[in-house]
């Protein structure tokens, strides 16, 4: 009764290049230069996420509440990756109809609104927590329902989130 193919993600978007399905051209695409760029700004979002954690227990506790405001610099340094990727974006094609990705546009900013928003009511710690559990958590659910394959790497990173969750309790 699963209506998704082996190599199709849950918008009909075949999804197995990004998952490492294809002899290892993901490993090709994302090396050099590229690979070490993308992770740098993988360390600026990280460490945005964490002062936006930080600073929200330190809002809290002075009765401020302002979670779209302390969301805003991940969206706009998003905005202008996504300035950059467009051209190539619509010149290939889009994997998706655009209100797709406008749906999972507005999931986004209101899951972050309401994790934000979470730390008027808890503290940094249960938040952490729960934080490290939703990778695991979606990658399970994806597999379940959507028949998402995930190759050793995505495996091993969601171990890597376990551990953290665990050093974390």
């Amino acid at each position: 009764a699963n209506s998704v193919r082996q190599g199709q993600g849950c918008c009909g978007v075949d999804d197995s290049r990004l998952l490492g399905d294809t002899d290892g051209q993901v490993e090709k695409q994302v090396s050099g230069p590229s690979w070490v760029r993308l992770f740098a700004l993988g360390q600026v979002i990280s460490l945005l996420v964490t002062g936006t954690g930080v600073f929200s227990t330190e809002l809290a506790d002075e009765g401020v509440q302002v979670p779209v405001i302390q969301s805003s610099l991940n969206y706009i340094l998003l905005c202008f990756l996504l300035v950059q990727a467009a051209p190539r974006a619509w010149r290939q094609g889009l994997g998706a109809p655009l209100w797709q990705y406008a749906f999972w546009a507005f999931c986004d900013v209101e899951g972050n609104f309401l994790v934000v928003n979470a730390y008027q009511y808890t503290s940094i710690s249960s938040i952490t927590l729960l934080d490290c559990f939703a990778i695991p958590v979606v990658m399970a659910l994806s597999c379940t329902f959507l028949g998402v394959r995930y190759n050793h790497w995505h495996v091993t990173a969601c171990l890597i989130c376990l551990v953290g969750l665990a050093l974390t309790v």
